[in-house]
């Protein structure tokens, strides 16, 4: 099956993205979060969109063709590891993999919170996943779009504890949502926006 949120076009990694935004602008604007959402959050991802949209323009969108999709495990990263006594580094939890963009599971990775990965490892990651599609310069070509607005998802998905839904996960899972809790929150979703900023002043030149 396709993974959780598979996107095989720009267009559509930029949906998912403004779905996920458009929900945390329902938070009230006169909590703290609520007003980061305004100020800073919706600022930032129509800059981030913009820039991505002005940025492939110029070239046509056909779907991903099959020879550049890629099963993924979809929430991939160290946070979903173990390493074993001899040294083999296992992942686990594939609830969400499925059949997907391989940009975005570069993306990902390199933009999950939990175990921050130093973009200084993206070039020979990607050198091997360049190693299994066809197209490997539109694969490189597209991750370096496709990062600052992952960059935004992730931040949103920080600012999913302020949500209703993801409160009552938290709570369910013993995780005290209290003042330092939820300032954490926002101090690490304002360093994610400033990445995807400074990525957008840059043209998105993470590779």
């Amino acid at each position: 099956p396709y993974a959780s949120e598979a996107a095989f076009s720009v267009d559509e990694h930029i949906e998912i993205v403004d779905r996920r935004v458009r929900r945390l602008t329902e938070l009230t604007p006169s909590q703290p979060q609520g007003g980061f959402v305004e100020s800073t959050l919706v600022p930032t991802w129509e800059r981030v969109k913009s820039n991505a949209i002005s940025t492939v323009a110029d070239r046509r969108y056909d779907t991903l063709r099959n020879a550049d999709r890629c099963v993924s495990p979809s929430d991939f990263g160290f946070h979903n590891a173990l390493v074993s006594d001899n040294g083999m580094v296992r992942f686990f939890d594939f609830e969400y993999g499925g059949i997907d963009d391989p940009a975005r599971t570069i993306c990902d990775f390199f933009s999950q919170v939990a175990f921050p990965v130093s973009a200084s490892f993206a070039p020979e990651f990607i050198g091997r996943i360049c190693q299994i599609v066809d197209d490997d310069v539109w694969l490189r070509q597209r991750t370096r779009i496709l990062m600052p607005i992952y960059k935004v998802k992730w931040c949103c998905i920080v600012l999913n504890a302020f949500l209703p839904a993801e409160s009552a996960r938290h709570r369910f899972a013993g995780v005290p949502l209290d003042g330092a809790f939820l300032r954490k929150k926002l101090e690490l979703a304002t360093s994610i926006c400033q990445e995807a900023n400074q990525m957008t002043d840059t043209r998105a030149k993470f590779l």
